[in-house]
C-alpha cells in the first residue's frame, strides 16, 4: 500500500517489483523471526495453558525436528513445574507426552494452592448477644443487642480511678463532659443494675 499510494516507478517494472516485494515479504527472514521468538518463549506470569497455546503457534511455523520440540518446551517452562519435573524418573522425550505429563502436574499444584487457601482461611468472627435486662412496656419481651466489641473494659486500677474523680473525668471512657453513668461509649447492655460493671 505505501507503494502504490506514492505512485512509487518500481510498479512499472515487474522485475524491480519482484525485487521489492521479496525483500518485504522474505519467508527466510520471517522463519527466521519465528526461530528466535521460539528460542526466547517463557512461561513466565501466565498459566500454562497460555504458554501451551503461544508454543503451538510457532512451533507449527518452523521446521523445528521432533526431537528439538520437547527440550524447548521444558527450556521456556516456570521454576515450579520444572522442580516437579526433575523428581519424574524417565522424564518423557516425546514432546506429547512431556506435554501430558505437564499438564497434570499442573493440575496437582493449582489444586494444592487452593487446597491451602481453604486451610488458611480466617473463621469469620462471631458476634455474640447480650440480654438487656429492659423490656418493653405492657410486652414482657426481652430485648437482645448486639455486643460492641472492644467497648467492655476490666476494671480500672485505684491510681485511675482517683485520677479521673480528680480531674472530673469519666470513670468508664475517661473523657470529660459528662459520668459514668450517662457514658455515650457504654454499652447500653451495661446499664442496667446487674449489667452493670464495678468501678
Amino acid at each position: 500500500m505505501p507503494i502504490i499510494s506514492r505512485n512509487d516507478p518500481v510498479l512499472y517494472y515487474f522485475q524491480n517489483f519482484k525485487e521489492e516485494f521479496l525483500r518485504i515479504f522474505d519467508l527466510r527472514t520471517a522463519a527466521q523471526a519465528t526461530d528466535n521468538e521460539l528460542l526466547e518463549i517463557r512461561q513466565g506470569n501466565k498459566d500454562l495453558v497460555a504458554y501451551l497455546a503461544h508454543f503451538n503457534k510457532l512451533i507449527v511455523e518452523t521446521a523445528w525436528p521432533e526431537s528439538k520440540r520437547a527440550a524447548i518446551f521444558y527450556r521456556g517452562l516456570r521454576d515450579e513445574l520444572k522442580d516437579a519435573l526433575a523428581q519424574v524418573p524417565n522424564r518423557p522425550t516425546e514432546i506429547s507426552e512431556l506435554i501430558d505429563l505437564v499438564l497434570q502436574i499442573d493440575h496437582r499444584l493449582t489444586e494444592q494452592r487452593a487446597e491451602k487457601r481453604r486451610e488458611y482461611r480466617p473463621f469469620p468472627l462471631r458476634i455474640d448477644r447480650v440480654r438487656n435486662d429492659h423490656t418493653r412496656a405492657g410486652e414482657g419481651i426481652t430485648i437482645e443487642e448486639p455486643m460492641q466489641i472492644g467497648s467492655i473494659r476490666g476494671p480500672l486500677s485505684k491510681e485511675e480511678k482517683e485520677k479521673r474523680r480528680g480531674n472530673q473525668l469519666c470513670l468508664y471512657c475517661g473523657a470529660s463532659g459528662h459520668f459514668v453513668k450517662n457514658c455515650p461509649k457504654k454499652p447500653k447492655a451495661l446499664q442496667s443494675g446487674k449489667g452493670q460493671l464495678h468501678q
